[in-house]
């Protein structure tokens, strides 16, 4: 609350008088800054005063007692002054004010002086007259002033020479933080009408009623035909001309806009009608379950649900997008079962059915979706449209076919951009993200993710937000960028990722043990993302001798598309050694163009295990391929690794002795040692280690260095040397 600008006025009070007027709107901050400026300044040693502002003058200086030889005149008058509340003749106010100065330079004598005033404007204009004049004949006295004041401009008898500073209105990201969960009413309109001073949003907050008493009054004392025109208004919106409007609400001309324009609620300039205030649009609209939804105002949609007769499926995306899933596929399941296979809005009903077990993770509500899917009649009610792109988007992700969900999904993305209706924006991003990251697209899913915290903080999308967390870490993990991994959130496809992104950081920190943990998690929580993880799994679980555990983990799994397959499959070889498995990992057709990261993960292993195997000619092609892919990525880490295995291939990455120069100290000895042909237990000998930490360390350099064996280390250290 406290920025650089009041701190610096706290360091130049220190030594002289400072004088500073905090001006603003009603609500706007000025008391919380006053609070935590006169916080701020105790903890740095100020005397701080803080006074109302009714007579603060006189009660700043009430029972101040002058010096036992102090019988000057200007103590007098002061003394009497302030204890009759009498005002001064002006012939006295010289010596008043002489008075205030001395009393002032006396309580500064052991630390500077702040003085605080609230609400100076509701001050008497005495008092206000008397302290301009006092800070103007303070000079070395180490004494400051500070006035809070509503408007921008000091309140009247302060001085123009006063120090200003107008408090801003908060930003939007600030302002959808402070108003929290709405009780009622659209947050979108809140944040708006708000304008970002802190007090509106508390009411908005809170208040039992979203249109104010103050709009609805005066609505409600316009004429019947007058209401009927500025509906046709709200409805229609600011681009239609006023005489289209007049005749498609059944008026007779301007005189019927009259009196909205008198009430103060319309005007009417260059043939378009504009609200005063979008208070008046929304009090006058009725709004419905959809407006909201559209609007991208779920709490909004889900209360105007509770008085529909029937399920309407922008309440369920807005379930959705609250972290509600569950609730959201019962309104589907409901809907669905009470509508005729082809009927009216069974799309629109599927689709939320299908985004709903998405987030959920649960398996459970899986296996219910084929069932409601089975009801929606592929005929011409599912022709087109956003429930219908957002199904197949859906439905895309949930069987690995990432390139048409990141398709579909960006499709429902960009229409609700163009058209103004963030409502299917927020359903569409999280599955969105997720594909464009599995793609590849990793340069366009770090904007979104961006994009994504402002429209979720701004509409209160709680399941969003709490992903966004973890895709940001997962996004930057791959980079080799290394954020703190998010907590993982509460269940369901927030949770998920959160898991997983928490075994990427321990994996990264070569806390194996961690990393399986949360690797195990991320696998047991969601049936559709957890098969993305598994070879992770098997690698930390290779490392901690948890073998037997993984693979019947991985034995366990069904592989239920190409992706899920190539996965299984390299996990298996990860665990087991075996060839075959790398083959089938490495060999699913389209596997690179669709979910690279992941298959250049398989050839790299695979690569790595035909090194260990000293078939280093055969390696080599699947290193570059990892390699090249890694670079176009962007994925740091593993490009760099890549490249530590092709020494001497004509790739861009450095020969032996220089990666040899990258280890430290005592695993180059190790390495050189090792070369030279002496044993575990010799160099343990040598370096006055225990031979298991040699072998360990071999462990490490083998794979860096490229090669499986002491023989093969001779030959390449050799060789280099040679060179």
């Amino acid at each position: 609350m406290v920025d650089e600008r009041m701190i610096a006025f706290l360091d130049a009070a220190r030594t002289r008088p400072m004088f500073l007027a905090v001006l603003g709107e009603a609500g706007i901050g000025k008391s919380t800054l006053l609070r935590a400026l006169g916080g701020l300044a105790g903890d740095r040693g100020f005397h701080v005063v803080t006074l109302a502002p009714d007579g603060f003058l006189r009660a700043l200086f009430a029972g101040h007692a002058p010096p036992p030889a102090g019988s000057a005149r200007p103590y007098e008058v002061l003394r009497a002054w302030s204890a009759t509340g009498r005002p001064v003749p002006p012939a006295d106010e010289p010596a008043l004010v002489t008075g205030m100065v001395l009393a002032l330079d006396e309580l500064a004598a052991n630390a500077p002086v702040l003085i605080l005033v609230d609400r100076a404007d509701a001050a008497d204009p005495d008092s206000r007259r008397l302290l301009t004049s006092l800070m103007r004949h303070l000079s070395g006295e180490r004494v400051s002033v500070v006035l809070a004041a509503r408007g921008t401009e000091p309140p009247p008898g302060i001085g123009p020479e006063i120090t200003r500073y107008v408090v801003p209105p908060l930003g939007e990201m600030a302002s959808a933080r402070l108003l929290g969960p709405m009780t009622t009413g659209p947050r979108r309109e809140a944040l708006r009408r708000a304008a970002g001073n802190p007090m509106a949003l508390r009411r908005f907050s809170g208040g039992p009623r979203w249109a104010a008493q103050e709009y609805a009054r005066v609505c409600a004392g316009l004429p019947p035909v007058t209401r009927k025109l500025l509906r046709q208004a709200a409805l229609a919106g600011e681009s239609e001309p006023v005489d289209v409007l007049t005749r498609a609400a059944g008026g007779t001309g301007l005189q019927d806009w009259e009196p909205a324009e008198v009430a103060g609620v319309v005007t009417i300039a260059d043939g378009r009608v504009r609200f005063a205030h979008p208070m008046f649009r929304e009090h006058i609209a009725e709004p419905t379950v959809q407006a909201a939804y559209d609007a991208g105002e779920p709490s909004w949609a889900v209360e105007l649900h509770r008085d529909s007769p029937a399920p309407v499926p922008e309440a369920g995306f807005a379930l959705i997008q609250l972290g509600r899933p569950a609730a959201a596929l019962d309104l589907a399941r409901d809907g669905i079962l009470a509508t005729a296979p082809g009927g009216a809005g069974a799309m629109s009903l599927a689709a939320v059915a299908a985004t709903a077990v998405m987030a959920s993770g649960d398996a459970g509500h899986l296996r219910q979706l084929p069932v409601l899917l089975d009801r929606v009649d592929e005929g011409p009610v599912a022709s087109g449209g956003a429930a219908r792109m957002l199904l197949t988007g859906t439905l895309a992700w949930r069987w690995d076919d990432s390139s048409r969900a990141a398709a579909d999904l960006g499709a429902v993305r960009r229409a609700g951009l163009r058209e103004g209706t963030p409502g299917p924006v927020l359903t569409a991003l999280p599955l969105l993200i997720l594909s464009l990251m599995d793609t590849g697209r990793w340069h366009e899913a770090a904007p979104l993710i961006g994009e994504a915290e402002k429209l979720a903080a701004v509409s209160g999308a709680t399941l969003l937000d709490s992903m966004l967390p973890a895709l940001r870490a997962t996004l930057c993990a791959w980079r080799g960028e290394s954020p703190a991994p998010p907590a993982p959130a509460a269940g369901g496809l927030a949770g998920a990722l959160g898991h997983r992104a928490a075994g990427l950081a321990a994996l990264a920190a070569g806390e194996h043990e961690a990393a399986y943990e949360s690797f195990r998690a991320f696998h047991d929580s969601h049936p559709v993302l957890g098969p993305q993880a598994l070879p992770q799994l098997a690698s930390a679980a290779v490392r901690i001798g948890r073998t037997a555990e993984a693979r019947a983990l991985v034995a366990a799994g069904r592989p239920t598309s190409r992706r899920t397959a190539m996965l299984t499959d390299h996990a298996a070889a990860v665990l087991d050694g075996c060839e075959e498995s790398f083959r089938r990992a490495i060999g699913h057709v389209d596997a690179g163009r669709h979910w690279p990261r992941e298959h250049a993960e398989a050839q790299f292993a695979f690569a790595v295990w035909l090194r260990r195997q000293r078939r280093l000619r055969e390696s080599r092609p699947y290193f570059q391929a990892a390699l090249d892919t890694f670079q176009r990525l962007g994925a740091g880490p593993q490009a760099e690794q890549a490249r530590r295995y092709l020494p001497g291939s004509g790739v861009d990455g450095p020969e032996p002795d220089a990666i040899l120069a990258t280890l430290p100290p005592q695993k180059q000895r190790i390495a050189r040692l090792a070369a030279n042909g002496l044993k575990n237990i010799e160099i343990a000998r040598e370096l006055n280690v225990s031979p298991r930490t040699v072998s360990s360390y071999l462990h490490d350099i083998f794979p860096q260095l490229g090669v499986g064996s002491r023989h093969q280390l001779r030959d390449l250290l050799t060789a280099n040397r040679a060179g």
